[in-house]
């Protein structure tokens, strides 16, 4: 699958603060509550599968290269501690939807969840981030807490994050000398993803002795596997860092809001009455 990016970008946004304090009821604060992250799970999205085959790579399929591609990442990334989720399973095993897929990373929500492609146009590892727009820090506050989201539009979110994930991907990947494109693109069904998810591209990779190795190609999809478990394991030490931040923030919230305690009267002083003279106790 060939992707044009919306806009190409090479560093990542800030994101807002993973949550709002929790509000304290009149006697006593809540606990404070953080959005619920795996940080060992990761959700691997082959693309295509089933009757949808992808782009043609000679006597491949596209969706033979990307489930190839995640059976190989998986287990780099399991003896690096993630538990690892396929989205998909290899044919010819009934074959899930684009909104199943999308289901199954909402349910379980992990650290991340990478949408595996390939292309015959360009050169390297091409990354996509949503398109969408992220919304402004109030309204993200305000979705935070909402029971369901808009179907297509549950990424928007959670783009500051998906694109802080794509810098420690990018970076891992040029540490390993392998070229990459950075870039917006809605990559279905990443738009109705609620973690941070980005969508990755193999295309072929021009070798110095002029060889050219194909998307499908073992070493090279080894090569990006071990730059991409780097950078998700940058990504995890990140993101344990912002939810130790936001707990604490949290926290101080919640204390800020318990009702001021009245300062205890102090007891008054209780004077010892003084017994009187009595004529003839005195010699």
């Amino acid at each position: 699958m060939t992707l044009r990016p919306y806009a190409c970008r090479s560093t990542a946004l800030l994101f807002a603060s993973l949550l709002c304090a929790c509000q304290a009821p009149a006697q006593a604060a809540k606990k404070p509550a953080l959005p619920p992250v795996n940080l060992n799970l990761i959700v691997l999205d082959a693309g295509h599968g089933g009757d949808d085959s992808g782009a043609n790579f000679g006597d491949l399929a596209e969706k033979d290269i990307t489930i190839a591609f995640a059976i190989r990442l998986r287990p780099i990334l399991e003896q690096h501690g993630f538990t690892v989720i396929l989205a998909r399973e290899p044919d010819p095993l009934p074959n899930t939807t684009e909104d199943q897929r999308a289901e199954i990373a909402n349910r379980t929500h992990p650290l991340a969840c990478l949408l595996l492609h390939a292309t015959q146009s360009g050169h390297g590892v091409h990354l996509f981030t949503s398109a969408l727009t992220p919304p402004d820090s109030r309204d993200a506050a305000r979705d935070e807490g909402r029971a369901a989201l808009a179907w297509g539009q549950a990424q928007a979110a959670k783009v500051p994050q998906s694109l802080r994930l794509t810098a420690d991907l990018s970076a891992a990947l040029n540490a390993s000398s392998l070229p990459i494109l950075i870039g917006r693109a809605s990559v279905p069904p990443i738009d109705s993803l609620t973690c941070p998810a980005v969508a990755i591209e193999l295309a072929p990779l021009a070798q110095a002795v002029g060889r050219i190795l194909e998307p499908g190609d073992l070493d090279y999809q080894m090569q990006v596997a071990q730059s991409l478990t780097t950078g998700l394991l940058n990504w995890r030490g990140h993101m344990e860092l912002d939810l130790t931040h936001a707990l604490a923030a949290a926290e101080a919230a919640a204390k800020a809001a318990e009702p001021a305690k009245k300062p205890e009267p102090k007891p008054k002083a209780v004077q010892k009455p003084v017994p009187p003279d009595i004529p003839g106790d005195a010699q």
